[in-house]
């Protein structure tokens, strides 16, 4: 079986606000290392019960890059004695421009990785603070100028748009001056403010007035294709590894929290999560150092939807057929047809495509498809 592979690294310098990724603020190293071995572990069990030739592998949390260099070393040790990579492979880590220096560059190189994915958010210090990372102008531009020049090949700079009191015209400055480093890829997502947070405490009062839709333009005058709802790229230079989540292809998931969707022995397709929090991963057996479930049919359907309709390319029809057992329109006929009548959606050389006044709009999309679906069941 090919797939793709996803690995959580929870530990990260600082808390960010916004993110809703499960990390801790964790600098003890066995704590650390241990968390390391019992991700390995995990890997293990996959390879072992699946044999899968990876497609990509995904290094992500948390911040990845803020592990000692030899617990990172002892991980892709790991992974290239237990997996067999295939010739295209994709492999990303993600780094923050505080924790990516010359020594970390170095040691990539001597990894498989080949794509680095830097999470930026924004090159103006008023922005940061108010998003609190543990970054700055000078630190950002730093990093991306060390990995433009030394790092991998391919590269993305993660950006976060729509945030109250900012506005469109300092978004679109972040994205020239990304540009201006020719990386393989750009992701802009929309601010999302846990509620109850110091955060949405910190821009009570404040207005949105910018989007990313502005930013993608921005990009789309050096070159970059929005090929998915918040992601951008050169030509050849779209995530592999994301691509896989958005087509609902096959990928395991190691690390508390981290999520996995495959098809098992029977064919029925299972879901995944590593425990959480950090203690319980720990703690549990390493068989039962996940969570694991059966979709349904209801909810199978309805993540590929989800996730197909994020992309520019939309949903091929015969595959979803394949995949849920149903036609697409008979799933949510009403919210369908109203959806292309409005110009949302288009059906194309047979494909299910959304407009960008569909992006706009998806959200409502999706939940009137699913009250639609619900009724039918």
């Amino acid at each position: 079986m090919t797939g793709a592979l996803y690995i959580h690294i929870p530990f990260c310098r600082r808390r960010c606000g916004y993110c809703d990724f499960y990390s801790t603020v964790c600098a003890d190293e066995s704590i650390q290392s241990a968390t390391v071995e019992r991700i390995i572990q995990q890997a293990e069990l996959i390879a072992e019960r699946f044999s899968p030739t990876l497609s990509s592998v995904y290094i992500g949390g948390g911040t990845p890059s803020a592990l000692p260099l030899p617990i990172l070393e002892r991980l892709f040790d790991a992974l290239g004695r237990l997996f067999t990579l295939s010739a295209e492979c994709e492999v990303t880590v993600e780094a923050n421009p505080e924790t990516s220096g010359e020594a970390f560059l170095r040691f990539l190189k001597t990894t498989p990785v080949n794509r680095l994915s830097l999470g930026i958010q924004s090159f103006d210090d008023r922005v940061l603070q108010l998003l609190g990372r543990d970054s700055s102008r000078r630190t950002a531009l730093k990093a991306v100028e060390r990995a433009a020049a030394n790092g991998p090949a391919r590269l993305n700079f993660d950006f976060i748009g729509e945030i109250p009191g900012v506005p469109a015209s300092l978004t679109a400055c972040d994205i020239r001056t990304a540009a201006s480093f020719r990386p393989s890829h750009i992701s802009v997502y929309a601010l999302s403010v846990p509620e109850g947070s110091a955060l949405e405490k910190r821009l009570a009062g404040r207005e949105i007035s910018s989007c990313v839709e502005e930013a993608f333009n921005e990009a789309a005058a050096f070159g970059y294709e929005r090929y998915e709802i918040s992601n951008c790229a050169l030509p050849g230079g779209e995530s592999r590894h994301n691509l896989a989540y958005w087509r609902m292809e096959p990928f395991w998931g190691c690390g508390p929290s981290a999520s996995g969707t495959f098809p098992n022995e029977t064919g029925r397709v299972c879901r995944r999560e590593g425990v959480s929090p950090l203690e319980a991963f720990l703690s549990a057996e390493p068989e039962k150092s996940w969570t694991e479930e059966i979709l349904t049919p209801r909810d199978l359907l309805f993540e590929t939807v989800m996730m197909g309709c994020r992309l520019k390319e939309g949903i091929a029809l015969d595959d979803f057929y394949h995949k849920t057992g149903r036609v697409l329109r008979d799933a949510a006929p009403k919210t369908v047809a109203r959806a292309l009548k409005a110009g949302l959606f288009r059906e194309e050389n047979g494909r299910f495509l959304p407009t960008a006044e569909g992006w706009r709009w998806l959200n409502r999309f999706l939940v009137d498809f699913l009250s639609e679906l619900d009724s039918t069941l």
